[in-house]
């Protein structure tokens, strides 16, 4: 089941002393109708980000986190088979929120051939201590030098912005994150998967499984081929 992710009817729920408008759940909608945008904005203006009713920031400063961790990853990935590169976002704390990984797999059935990478994007720290019990990983943080010069770039030309320091940039990554997964929380339905597509960047889906809520999210194909090819960012 696939959803869109701005407007639709509405509950209301209180969310930071404020009121989110929250979408009826059920089983048929387009990502239009997720709470996403929403919570971003009440989240956003709860941290002093000024959102308004129809804007468009929120979706585009979704689009260029993704779109930037992903063009990091381009400039990260190895070509050894033992290798992995890992871009990491922690919280204020040091704890993990989320990452992008690649790999490199060679071509087993033509080894003279070139391999092909492999691009993966996670709320789950274990996927990452998983994989380092089999290969080396890389591991850079989110907000490096490298990053931010990527990021000035990739935010300009997907979202026609540019962030003023670190801060700012830190603090959007974050809120992102957290009203991904408080808005999966909400749209949860026991028995099924629930899925929150922005087309061209990712689907990002939870399911209730013996009652706990499972969160992911799947890069899309035009994520992936960013990673493989090393073609410049297009809107």
């Amino acid at each position: 089941m696939k959803k869109l992710f701005s407007d639709s009817c509405f509950n209301d729920v209180v969310v930071r002393n404020s009121i989110i408008r929250y979408p009826e759940v059920s089983a048929n909608k387009l990502y239009t109708d997720s709470c996403l945008v929403q919570v971003m904005t009440v989240n956003g203006n709860g941290m002093g980000y000024i959102f308004e009713v129809g804007d468009d920031r929120p979706e585009r400063l979704i689009k260029a986190l993704i779109a930037t961790f992903t063009t990091y990853l381009s400039h990260r990935k190895v070509s050894k088979e033992n290798e992995a590169s890992a871009l990491i976002l922690n919280d204020i704390n040091g704890n993990f929120k989320f990452a992008g990984i690649v790999e490199y797999h060679p071509n087993t059935d033509n080894p003279d051939e070139p391999g092909n990478w492999s691009y993966v994007l996670t709320f789950n720290e274990s996927d990452i201590t998983d994989l380092e019990k089999t290969k080396t990983v890389n591991k850079y943080l989110f907000g490096d030098t490298a990053y931010r010069s990527i990021e000035n770039d990739v935010t300009y030309d997907v979202g026609g912005f540019t962030y003023k320091n670190d801060t700012y940039s830190y603090d959007s990554a974050i809120l992102i994150i957290d009203s991904l997964l408080q808005c999966l929380d909400h749209e949860a339905i026991p028995g099924q998967v629930v899925e929150i597509e922005m087309p061209g960047y990712f689907t990002a889906s939870v399911a209730v499984e013996n009652d706990e809520k499972v969160f992911s999210i799947v890069p899309d194909g035009h994520m992936k081929a960013l990673i493989k090819s090393d073609v410049h960012l297009e809107n």
